[in-house]
């Protein structure tokens, strides 16, 4: 009775308000939206102190964007949006969603124009959603194409004295190849080979379907790879060249300039929403980042392989738990942008996300990567979304041991040890694995792998016969994915949410409200980026078993 009596007012004061802007503010302007980032999915929650005090700002995420293309698409007064792009550092799947965001907003008969202040390759990308492209007279823009580039270290280490020593169920699993060779196995160069073209055909085909013009005419000019505007614009790439200060002009008329405001201001004018009472809705927990034990963490400086963001099993669990015990989250999404990383870790968040969808229907939502442990996460649910160009797959178990005797030798260092137990020196870097231990290295990857692959089969219904060719470590994008039932469904965040109504019995309305569960808080024992860089790397340090994808494609 309460809450139906405070959504009253809350409505009554909205329209309220509404009627006086809609009386006093004749010309709604442009809303001026700065993508400059990744563009994460979710909004980051900042405390009262960080914005009222510190004048923090969130920083722009998917999330944000459909809020606010909602509300410039509701108001009939509103003439549209424009993306002030000064860089985009976020993946395909980010781009695919961005750009069915714009498009829905298109639809509804708004203006998107996007002023291109960026150089890069992603940045143009994401400028191709807009109606029309406009970019300052002196920018030069990079159109490489994609490339995959690694450094192999094998014969640098065997310089030192020093050899990695890998386990991996299948050439395909080739997360420490750059170890152990001196180029690409011929498996993973298939693979790569077969992953590029697929990538670099939607590249050209985004932008020739963008901009109205032949795919050969598109290749042709992406194989001159940099670009001055001029150029650009000669070849129907930009719509026009213009400096900040022209914008207005260009959206209006010289006399009569449209007006443009940031979006802080830019919002004021237009209608606002009204509330809705929701009595049931889907609680969204996430997985984004290397998968480890222990906390969530967010690292000041990358590390290789494991990134600069990692999802902890504790975190996730307790997220998991919290929609568990919710009565009003009737159904989750679990949002996963992930490689992988720790077996163990992975397999604990598998065994939480089976138990929680016995009870409350649970839709995985992939996002620019779901490989290996971040597939094994997904396997149980009732349903799994992905994008197209979701990176996918590489179920399979890799393990490395690096052997020092020779670098030790090098330096003339002598260690001694005793024992106890026949294979008490198999994880010592200092010893050379004996043909038993190295027998016992095969047999835990073995086990673990076939641990991987009933979790799959259980989860997706696939016999033993169906699953091994697709698995291995083989990678896969969500279209093929779809094709070797390995997911259900293509689409994004939006799809992922409807498809959790629908399971859960809820109206399904891809702009209702969503509770996004964060779970249990940090240590702060230690000064927190000290703490979290000491767990990644003891994580790194003892980790026997990993599934992991630890490569993406350059260029996006």
């Amino acid at each position: 009775m309460l809450r139906a009596a405070w959504l009253l007012l809350v409505n009554f004061r909205r329209a309220l308000a509404n009627l006086l802007r809609h009386v006093l503010v004749r010309r709604p302007p442009y809303v001026w939206i700065t993508v400059d980032g990744p563009l994460p999915e979710f909004s980051t929650r900042l405390s009262f102190v960080q914005r009222r005090i510190q004048g923090m700002q969130a920083a722009l995420s998917m999330q944000l964007v459909r809020s606010v293309f909602r509300r410039v698409e509701a108001d009939p007064r509103a003439p549209g949006v424009v993306l002030r792009i000064q860089g985009f550092s976020g993946g395909w799947a980010t781009l695919m969603s961005f750009h069915a965001e714009v498009a829905r907003l298109r639809a509804s008969g708004k203006r998107v124009v996007a002023q291109l202040l960026a150089n890069d390759q992603a940045s143009y990308l994401l400028a191709c959603a807009a109606d029309s492209i406009q970019t300052p007279p002196s920018n030069m823009v990079l159109l490489p194409g994609l490339r995959r580039e690694t450094v192999f270290l094998k014969d640098a280490l065997a310089r030192v004295g020093v050899e990695a020593q890998v386990f991996a169920v299948s050439p395909f699993k080739a997360a420490y190849e750059p170890l152990t060779r001196t180029d690409f196995s011929d498996e993973n160069r298939a693979q790569l080979t077969r992953l590029l073209d697929q990538r670099y055909d939607a590249m050209v085909q985004l932008i020739a379907t963008s901009r109205k013009k032949p795919v050969e005419h598109v290749r042709a000019v992406l194989d001159q790879a940099m670009l001055d505007a001029p150029a650009l614009l000669a070849a129907g790439l930009v719509d026009s060249l213009a400096y900040d200060d022209q914008l207005a002009t260009s959206l209006g008329t010289p006399e009569v300039p449209a007006p443009i405001q940031p979006l802080a201001v830019g919002l004021r004018p237009l209608r606002m929403p009204y509330a809705r009472r929701v009595k049931r809705t889907v609680g969204v927990v996430t997985v984004h980042g290397a998968i480890l034990r222990g906390r969530s963490r967010q690292l000041p400086v990358p590390l290789p392989m494991l990134g600069s963001q990692q999802a902890g099993s504790d975190s996730v669990v307790d997220a998991l738990r919290q929609a568990e015990k919710i009565p009003w989250v009737s159904a989750l999404v679990l949002h996963v942008d992930s490689p992988g990383g720790d077996a163990f870790a992975s397999d604990l968040i598998w065994r939480e996300v089976a138990r929680v969808n016995k009870t409350k229907p649970v839709v995985v939502c992939m996002h620019n990567v779901a490989a290996s442990g971040g597939y094994y996460v997904a396997a149980p649910a009732k349903h799994i979304v992905a994008s197209p160009g979701t990176i996918t797959g590489s179920i399979g178990v890799i393990a490395m041991r690096l052997q020092l005797e020779g670098l030790l030798r090098l330096l003339s260092l002598h260690v001694g040890g005793l024992q106890r137990g026949k294979n008490a020196g198999l994880l010592s870097p200092t010893q050379v694995l004996t043909p038993e231990e190295r027998a016992a290295f095969t047999a835990s990857i073995g086990h673990t792998y076939a641990t991987f692959k009933t979790v799959v089969k259980n989860g997706r219904g696939l016999t033993e016969e169906t699953l091994e060719p697709m698995a291995g470590g083989r990678v896969w994008t969500g279209t093929e994915a779809l094709e070797r039932k390995l997911v259900d469904q293509l689409g994004g965040f939006p799809e992922a949410l409807e498809k959790a109504q629908a399971l859960a019995g809820l109206k399904v309305d891809r702009d209702a409200p969503y509770l996004v569960l964060k779970g249990s808080g940090r240590d702060t024992t230690l000064p927190q980026p000290w703490k979290d860089a000491s767990q990644t790397l003891t994580a790194a340090v003892t980790t026997s078993h990993w599934a992991l994808l630890p490569w993406e494609l350059d260029g996006l």
